[in-house]
């Protein structure tokens, strides 16, 4: 095939290699079908150390059949040649993701929310909805069922639970181990790789907040792009299994309530708990570059720990259960850690109001005209600024001053109520005197 496409655009040297090629297919070609064609005699079919006397192709293809019985005897039947493959087409791998996705919402959706007359409709009613994997009960919930009727099928989606399960008793599992089991001749299974995902996902669905995937690079999320990986490298990912409890589902909830503002309700739908810590992350981003940068206080260096953390890519499962009850002086997680979160969260959030408040008590020291300190704490800075503006020499307000300070005076005179607005003006006043 080289030797032909090197040849292009010479025609002499390009026909004298299409003769060879035919005779050489049709060498190959015959060469095969004496194999295959128990109806030339040129083969002798021996099974299990037993010459068998085969003559027409009809008794190859049952023997061969027989074998595949005995070999792969726990092989579901899914009846869609679209998916039933082990590499797919571009379109066919699109609609599988559609599924996939639809299986790992927190919510599933009648039909995973499909409609219409697809491709992805097609495979999802063939492998999920007559199979009785994806089922919609009477009131309208729509759930997994891991209990099917169909002995193979209900073999291999216990092969699954049972890797999850075993990652519990065992701490770790390969999903090299489960991708082998599932298709190899030794786990008497065999199904095409394409279907290992749907089947995976609707597994995982049931066990969302317990399980954790890891990859090379730590904690991957729970989402069809992890499972495409998966498939595509098994070897690379392993199965860690988290003991979910009333104790981390209240946590959950209570950050959930403290971060409530950042919460996108759209990522709850796709997850278990990553959506707490992208909302903990919008909040770490939306935090003023001063509070950001500020080097904070001795009493506050396990808060500093909180915004480092946030910004590395750190799984929600190390981060929550792992790295945080650490760095808050935990010897194991337990819900209180809510409580630090939230103090951490309320002293960064405070940082920018408390420099102000502190800014307004300045500003008024100084410009405070006699008044003694108690009734200068319960003055406003409006009216401390008002009266100091009064106590100058009206003629101070026509004169120009080199470094600007007329503009910083002239200010002065119409400041409002607004204490915060007098305080920014000040500090931009200041930073243009300074210059």
């Amino acid at each position: 095939m080289k030797l032909r496409v090197a040849a292009e655009g010479d025609d002499l040297l390009f026909d004298e290699y299409e003769v060879i090629y035919e005779d050489l297919r049709d060498v190959i070609s015959e060469f095969i079908s004496s194999y295959t064609h128990p109806e030339y005699f040129k083969s002798v079919y021996i099974h299990n150390g037993v010459e068998k006397s085969i003559t027409r192709k009809a008794a190859l293809t049952g023997l061969m059949s027989e074998i595949c019985e005995k070999i792969y005897a726990r092989t579901p039947v899914i009846n869609n040649e679209a998916i039933n493959k082990n590499e797919l087409t571009g379109a066919a791998s699109t609609s599988r993701n559609k599924i996939i996705a639809g299986l790992l919402r927190n919510t599933l959706e009648e039909n995973l929310g499909l409609t219409g007359t697809g491709q992805e409709v097609s495979i999802m009613r063939s492998t999920l909805i007559r199979k009785n994997v994806l089922i919609t009960e009477a009131g309208g919930l729509t759930r997994i069922n891991l209990i099917t009727g169909d002995d193979n099928l209900d073999y291999m989606l216990g092969v699954i639970s049972g890797f999850i399960q075993d990652a519990k008793r065992k701490g770790i599992r390969d999903f090299g181990e489960l991708y082998h089991e599932l298709m190899s001749p030794e786990g008497g299974i065999g199904i095409r790789k394409s279907l290992i995902p749907i089947y995976l996902a609707a597994v995982l669905h049931e066990y969302k907040q317990e399980a954790v995937i890891v990859g090379n690079m730590g904690q991957e999320p729970l989402n069809v792009d992890t499972l495409l990986q998966i498939e595509a490298e098994p070897s690379l990912f392993r199965l860690q299994y988290l003991d979910w409890d009333p104790e981390k589902e209240e946590f959950i909830n209570e950050l959930e309530e403290i971060f409530n503002e950042y919460v996108i309700e759209a990522e709850k739908a796709i997850n278990s708990y990553d959506y707490v810590v992208s909302a903990m992350k919008r909040w770490y981003m939306a935090l003023p570059k001063y509070s950001k940068e500020r080097v904070s206080e001795a009493r506050a260096k396990r808060y500093r720990s909180l915004i480092k953390l946030l910004k590395q890519n750190i799984g929600s499962y190390d981060l929550f259960f792992v790295k945080l009850p650490r760095e808050f002086g935990m010897d194991a997680f337990n819900s209180s850690l809510a409580d630090n979160i939230k103090a951490a969260k309320k002293y960064y959030d405070s940082i920018l109001s408390d420099l102000t408040q502190k800014l307004i008590e300045e500003v008024k020291e100084i410009y405070a005209t006699g008044i003694g300190r108690t009734i200068q704490k319960r003055s406003s800075l409006t009216s401390v600024i008002k009266d100091w503006c009064d106590s100058l020499n009206p003629a101070v307000f026509e004169q120009l001053f080199d470094n600007g300070a007329d503009r910083c005076i002239g200010f002065f005179r119409e400041a409002t109520n607004d204490e915060k607005n007098i305080c920014d003006s000040v500090s931009k006043a200041r930073n243009r005197l300074k210059a």
